[in-house]
């Protein structure tokens, strides 16, 4: 996709939840349609594991919905290990569409949708990256502290041990790297910015340029002293 929108392939982000691709489109929707096929990847790729759990579960096994692994599971064999394991390949499925849609945090898709999306409604490219980076910190601090809720809480229907530690890295992971975008707005070196520092940020979807907008990264240029 990002070939059709003739973009450049610069740099290319490998994490544990997925990736992040670092192109230069000429307009901030070219980048929403990139960003957004990463989500959708997990609705075809969770759809075939909702289809092996059900052709391989047994009677006695937990609804799909289920991300735990189970007596009946390991009863079941090697057939009920494949169908655990497809229920979990499911769930984890699931949770990284609803991540990548809803958390505008960098490096994950959202980030670019929401950004991308603001832009094209007329927002400046500082009100842009601050309105992304306060509902990443709404949101991530709200994901921060139903972990440890959770975590106090004991409670089952809130994930166990290692779902609501998941959920403290990612929530205090977001609202940190939000925050930071904040700060760098204040300092104006959102040009600077992985995300809001490209060029595609610079015009709308129509192609005009927007105020505020930065047609290209530049680094900042220190002054020549004479040095006596």
């Amino acid at each position: 996709m990002a070939y059709r929108q003739n973009a450049t392939i610069e740099d290319i982000v490998l994490w544990p939840l997925g990736g992040l691709s670092i192109y230069g489109p000429d307009h901030p929707m070219g980048d929403v349609k990139v960003a957004i096929l990463g989500p959708v990847s997990h609705v075809f790729t969770g759809a075939i594991f909702a289809v092996l759990y059900i052709m391989l579960k047994a009677d006695d096994m937990p609804s799909l919905l289920s991300y735990k692994v189970y007596y009946a599971d390991i009863e079941s064999g090697l057939r009920g290990l494949f169908a655990s394991a497809s229920r979990i390949a499911f769930s984890w499925n699931l949770m990284l569409l609803v991540v990548h849609l809803l958390v505008p945090v960098y490096p994950m898709d959202a980030v670019r949708i929401w950004a991308g999306l603001l832009r094209r409604s007329g927002k400046s490219l500082a009100d842009t990256a601050k309105f992304t980076a306060y509902a990443g910190i709404l949101i991530c601090s709200g994901i921060f502290i139903y972990g440890w809720v959770g975590l106090f809480m004991d409670a089952t229907f809130m994930g166990g041990i290692t779902e609501n530690s998941a959920y403290i890295v990612l929530g205090g992971f977001g609202a940190l790297v939000s925050w930071n975008l904040v700060q760098t707005v204040n300092a104006d070196r959102i040009n600077l910015d992985k995300v809001f520092g490209r060029g595609c940020y610079a015009i709308t979807g129509s192609g005009v340029e927007m105020p505020g907008a930065v047609s290209s990264p530049q680094l900042p240029v220190e002054e020549e002293r004479d040095i006596i």
